[in-house]
């Protein structure tokens, strides 16, 4: 009987519980990923100067789009999906504001 519940457990885990490989960041998580230094190699800024780039307009939710997409963290269509990049516009305001 244990062996039983224990094999429905690990079939559970493995279809319903498990991240899906092909998994794609939310823009809360996009944003995040930025400002950790994750894009820096397509020109993204980091931290406090991520911050800075957005408020002076150097750095747009479509940059980190396709920063993404370089690093294929996101699929190209992403950036033709006009409320996921004003889903990030959204979260780069509030990495603004605060």
């Amino acid at each position: 009987m244990k062996r039983l519940i224990l094999a429905g457990l690990f079939t559970l885990g493995l279809t319903g519980f498990a991240p899906k490989a092909n998994a794609q960041p939310n823009p809360f998580d996009l944003v995040n990923l930025a400002r950790n230094g994750y894009f820096q190699e397509q020109g993204i800024p980091s931290h406090g100067n991520l911050t800075f780039a957005v408020g002076t307009g150097r750095v747009t939710a479509e940059q980190i789009v396709q920063a993404a997409i370089a690093e294929t963290r996101l699929s190209p269509d992403r950036l033709t999906d006009s409320r996921y990049l004003e889903m990030v516009e959204a979260q780069l305001e509030d990495l603004h504001r605060n």
